[in-house]
Order: structure tokens, then C-alpha cells, then sequence
């Protein structure tokens, strides 16, 4: 993201921030814009910039805001991380009377859940499928429980059912996301998180297993979790994608302009 200021003739600064102009006063430049969901707010002041993070943030996740500065004579780059929504850092900048460009990126850590070894039996798992190389060793009345596709694959619909002491095959999907999928029904909400990370696959995942009761906690966290910080053009694209009614109508009643969104599907 780029912002320009530069002082104009009638000490008016304009800051140009993804294409949208402001006319404010150089003395207390005070605006917000977004950055891949996140919130942020910036205040230019005589000598100093302060950064402030507005969006809710999960206590599993931190961010890296990188500025770079320049103007006609130098360059510079700061990195501040932030932890937690309304924490500030102040930057020095450079003196008024230069064209300044700001260029604004973000870095964003999330601490993952460890995971539940699906590679070797547990619990009395009863059950073994095979994702790519990777075998994942699970309980068949659990699977059964969340997902139709599972459902109908264990009570011996299909062939490879028959014989549930050898590994069934799963094509078309990676073997990492499948892990996130089994860690969601067997460890959320108590370990694992659904995060912006993983909400797409999980709900691709859902949808293509037909497991309602993940597509349900995704939908949730998109239209509940603050800390979720997806953009509502994203929200809806997800929600037309994988016909998320309940997610389409409350997006509608809070921006009514995503209509134009549902008109070109």
C-alpha cells in the first residue's frame, strides 16, 4: 500500500491511500484505511506519524506493520509489531516541506495449533485413509457423525469400505489440509482455532465432505469473530460460493452496496 503527502500551496495535505484522496490539515493529518482486513489508524503530526491498530486482534496472533519513508533526499524503514487492538507506536518522520511516500505493508503471525498425531492409532481408532503419502488414523463413528460423504463411505457404499483394516484412498485435496479438517472436528474449539488462515480450506473442505456442522463454525466465526478480520468483499465472495444464506443476509444488512456482488453471480 503507498501513501502520498505532499504540501500544496494553500498548506492543505493530500493523502493519497489506494487510489482515495484527502484534502486535511498538514498539522493533524488523522485518517484510516485497511490493510487485508486489518484496521489501522494513521496521524500525521509536525514531526511524528502514530500507527494504531483499530481491528480486534486473537491473543494467538501478532502483526508486523513495515513503513517505509522517503522523500527527494533519504529513505528509511521502520517494523513495529503489534499485539492487541488501540496499541499505538509513534515514528519520527521527516520535516514538512517534502513530497513524503509512505509505503505500508503488514507481516502476520499466528501461532498454530500443534496438532493431534493422526499417524499412528489412538483412542481405539478403527479406521485408516490415506491422503497423498500421508496415512491418518481416525474414528469411524466420529467421521460418520459430522459428514455424510464419511457416512456413506463407512457403511460400505463404496468398494474400498469393505475392508476398513487397509487404508482408503482420498484424491483431489492435499494431505495438510485434510489435517487441518480432522483437527477442526476433533479439537475445536478447546485447541484448535479457525483462523483467516484456514477458514477458506476448512470451508472448501466442509463443503466438499459435506460436513454442515464445520461449514456452521465457519459461517459463525465470518459473521461473529471480530478477531476473524476478513474483508466483507472476501466474507461475501465465501458466502456466495458455498451458499452461506445466514452469512449473505447479515452482511447485506450492515453493507447494503455487497447487493451489487449477489447481481453478478
Amino acid at each position: 500500500m503507498l501513501i502520498d503527502t505532499s504540501s500544496t500551496s494553500d498548506s492543505t495535505t493530500i493523502i493519497d491511500l489506494e487510489n482515495r484522496y484527502y484534502y486535511v490539515n498538514p498539522r493533524h493529518v488523522n485518517t484510516e484505511f485497511d490493510i487485508d482486513g486489518f484496521k489501522w489508524r494513521i496521524i500525521f503530526e509536525k514531526q511524528q506519524i502514530v500507527f494504531t491498530l483499530l481491528s480486534e486482534v486473537s491473543e494467538f496472533t501478532s502483526i508486523d506493520l513495515i513503513i517505509t519513508c522517503t522523500d527527494f533526499i533519504s529513505s528509511s524503514t521502520f517494523t513495529s509489531q503489534f499485539a492487541r487492538s488501540g496499541e499505538s507506536v509513534v515514528h519520527q518522520w521527516l520535516p514538512g516541506g517534502h513530497h513524503v511516500q509512505l509505503e505500508i505493508d503488514q507481516t502476520i503471525h499466528e501461532s498454530q495449533f500443534d496438532g493431534i498425531d493422526f499417524s499412528r492409532p489412538f483412542e481405539q481408532t478403527n479406521a485408516v485413509l490415506q491422503v497423498e503419502d500421508e496415512e491418518f488414523h481416525v474414528h469411524t463413528f466420529l467421521l460418520s457423525m459430522v459428514s455424510q460423504f464419511f457416512r456413506v463411505l463407512f457403511n460400505g457404499s463404496f468398494s474400498e469400505s469393505s475392508d476398513l483394516t487397509k487404508p482408503i484412498e482420498l484424491k483431489g485435496i492435499s494431505s495438510c489440509s485434510f489435517r487441518n479438517l480432522l483437527n477442526c472436528i476433533y479439537a475445536y474449539p478447546t485447541g484448535f482455532r479457525i483462523t483467516r488462515a484456514n477458514i477458506s480450506e476448512l470451508l472448501e473442505l466442509s463443503h466438499y465432505y459435506d460436513c454442515q456442522r464445520i461449514t456452521m463454525l465457519c459461517e459463525n466465526n465470518l459473521m461473529y469473530d471480530l478477531r476473524c478480520n476478513v474483508r466483507s468483499k472476501q466474507k461475501m465472495e465465501l458466502a456466495i460460493r458455498y451458499d452461506l444464506e445466514s452469512l449473505k443476509n447479515h452482511l447485506l444488512r450492515q453493507e447494503p452496496r455487497l447487493v451489487d456482488l449477489l447481481a453478478l453471480n
